[in-house]
């Protein structure tokens, strides 16, 4: 039997090459493992700035909206607002006859116009196109106040002549 010296002797460089080895895939193994952690570490960090960057754009066409309606809005002048309002007139075969603008009202968050419009209509069909189309207008106009009178004719007796109209109307311009 070989004496354990002649063994180790023999075999020497295998063993410290064994021994090497062992202790880089130790090493290797703790390297792995501590960038496992920052990798993944990284990667949540990586989802959390996905999910702000998705809550930023998000607010960015919100602010995006709001410019656009603040644009849209703000684009409005009294003598302006009076010529619009003389144009559904004139669209829906009603005459304005008398526009008289009342104090802005200014507010924290916008300023309101209001108007009390005199009108005169052949019937209540010539009046429903009116305020539709005062509705449907690009500007935003509403209506705060109704009243409604017929017109009589002179003529014969009982004869509805027309309709007079007076309503007052508002609109508003965003503050910034």
């Amino acid at each position: 039997m070989e004496p354990i010296e002649n063994y180790i002797n023999r075999y020497k460089n295998k063993i410290l090459n064994i021994a090497i080895i062992a202790v880089s895939l130790f090493t290797a193994y703790n390297i792995y493992k501590d960038q496992a952690k920052v990798i993944q570490n990284l990667n949540g960090n990586k989802q959390k700035e996905i999910e702000k960057n998705e809550i930023l754009g998000s607010i960015s066409k919100v602010d995006k909206k709001i410019r656009a309606y603040k644009a849209f809005m703000n684009k409005k002048d009294v003598s302006l607002i009076i010529d619009d309002l003389g144009n559904i007139a004139g669209n829906s075969n009603t005459r304005l006859i008398s526009v008289k603008p009342d104090p802005e009202q200014i507010y924290p968050l916008y300023v309101k116009y209001a108007f009390n419009l005199g009108v005169a209509v052949n019937n209540y069909n010539t009046l429903g196109k009116f305020i539709n189309k005062l509705e449907r207008s690009d500007d935003v106009y509403v209506i705060e106040g109704l009243g409604v009178t017929a017109e009589h004719s002179s003529s014969k007796e009982g004869e509805m002549k027309g309709l007079m109209v007076n309503m007052r109307v508002s609109t508003f311009l965003l503050r910034d």
